[in-house]
């Protein structure tokens, strides 16, 4: 089962689902027009924004702390660390997500070369 599956399943407290709402499917649509049209450093900064913004719901929905010390929101890396200790993601997905997350911090920090659309 991956994450879309777990974050559906279960009992109602681990459903972030329902909380997945017009907002993220808006941006995620507007992030496959910008691919779609040749602009994918945008639409990486665009869909990483929604995946860190899920992410964190997820967490908060399985008791994993997504704020640092400061109270400013932790370092996505380590927030996605935390999501495996209780099980709630595979490490192997864990590793997707990181990856998926560079993409969106190599668009929004200017490293457009490193942003390439799928052939």
């Amino acid at each position: 089962m991956g994450v879309a599956e777990r974050s559906r399943a279960s009992d109602s407290s681990r459903d972030v689902g329902p909380q997945a709402g017009g907002g993220e499917r808006a941006n995620l649509a507007s992030a496959s027009d910008l691919l779609a049209n040749g602009f994918a450093p945008p639409a990486a900064v665009l869909a990483g924004s929604v995946l860190e913004e899920h992410t964190r719901k997820l967490a908060a929905a399985n008791g994993v702390q997504t704020k640092g010390a400061k109270g400013r929101p932790g370092p996505f890396d380590t927030l996605a660390v935390e999501l495996t200790k209780p099980g709630t993601i595979l490490e192997t997905e864990r590793k997707s997500l990181v990856a998926w997350y560079g993409l969106r911090t190599a668009g929004a920090h200017g490293r457009h070369a490193e942003v390439v659309a799928d052939p």
